[in-house]
């Protein structure tokens, strides 16, 4: 009875190891097919202005913030996606400075922000489920108030992110990740011009579906 119980597990367990094996071929629990992933957290941005022919020759911004960004593609192979591309970082808690003396802090409903949109690709190193992604495209500076919100001519973006999900079902990830981005922008407003130059990094959880 005892060697047809240890048999029987035996049968059981390869039975269901290959079960297992047989789903990752189907798809689950590996990166493939349609990919769409939101991120969500803290952020801190950072921004110089060089400034030509203003009221300063230089300003600077730098606060906390919320981060966001949400991308929307599918896999081309197993585990590596491409995808299109926005994020964001807004501060309403930018400390200001022009010229070395410091102008105050932006409160209330008026924020400083950076937004980006681009396309970019991602990797899974499976089975860890670690990642990594880089992404590509156009990137400018807002200022809100209130309702109100301007932005500023668009530039050179760059948004990478590293970080680590866990399976919560057949296709759903709950993770963490950490993001950098940087934009360059060059901005003509009448005879004057502005030389923006913005870095921002953000820590966020991370929802996935693939």
């Amino acid at each position: 009875m005892k060697k047809f119980t240890l048999s029987m597990t035996v049968i059981v367990f390869l039975f269901l190891n290959s079960n297992a094996q047989d789903e990752e071929v189907r798809g689950h629990y590996k990166s493939d097919g349609l990919y769409l992933s939101m991120a969500l957290g803290g952020g801190y941005l950072s921004i110089n202005n060089d400034i030509t022919n203003g009221p300063y020759n230089n300003m600077k911004m730098k606060g906390p913030g919320m981060a966001f960004d949400f991308k929307l593609g599918g896999a081309v192979k197993d585990n590596l996606i491409l995808h299109a591309d926005i994020m964001t970082v807004n501060s309403s808690s930018a400390d200001v400075t022009a010229d070395g003396e410091e102008l105050g802090t932006i409160s209330g409903d008026n924020s400083v922000g950076v937004m980006m949109f681009g396309a970019g690709t991602t990797y899974y190193f499976m089975p860890q489920n670690v990642f990594i992604s880089g992404t590509l495209g156009i990137g400018g500076f807002t200022i809100t108030s209130g309702e109100n919100t301007s932005s500023t001519q668009k530039g050179f973006g760059l948004f990478v992110k590293l970080g680590k999900e866990w399976w919560i079902s057949k296709n759903w990830d709950l993770g963490l990740s950490a993001g950098f981005n940087y934009t360059n922008v060059n901005n003509k407003a009448d005879d004057m011009t502005e030389k923006l130059s913005g870095t921002s990094f953000g820590l966020c959880v991370n929802a996935t579906f693939n």
